[in-house]
């Protein structure tokens, strides 16, 4: 993967696996941080690019894709396990 990340979500589709979300730990600092990045893996051609970024990093998400397009839907953004602002769902990127 492009950076390391924990609690992300994975998807699917034709020949490439989708990363999405979840959080990193700052070494210096000891705090997560939350990636913002959805990571495109290519089985083909064993390669990895940014796809996309999410306009509201989160870990413990679900993803799906529909119709070519790529939802991200609840999940955390925050600590605070039961914020409601995080159940929203997000279109996040059309998918080929």
């Amino acid at each position: 993967m492009l950076c390391p990340r924990a609690d992300h979500s994975m998807v699917t589709y034709k020949d490439k696996l989708y990363v999405c979300g979840g959080w990193m730990e700052d070494e210096a600092v000891g705090n997560r941080l939350l990636v913002s990045t959805i990571d495109e893996y290519c089985i083909n051609t064993d390669q990895w690019k940014v796809k996309s970024t999410i306009p509201t990093p989160r870990y413990h998400a679900g993803i799906t894709v529909v119709n070519h397009q790529l939802f991200v839907i609840g999940g955390f953004h925050a600590d605070a396990t039961f914020d409601r602002t995080t159940g929203k769902s997000h279109f996040v990127s059309t998918i080929p």
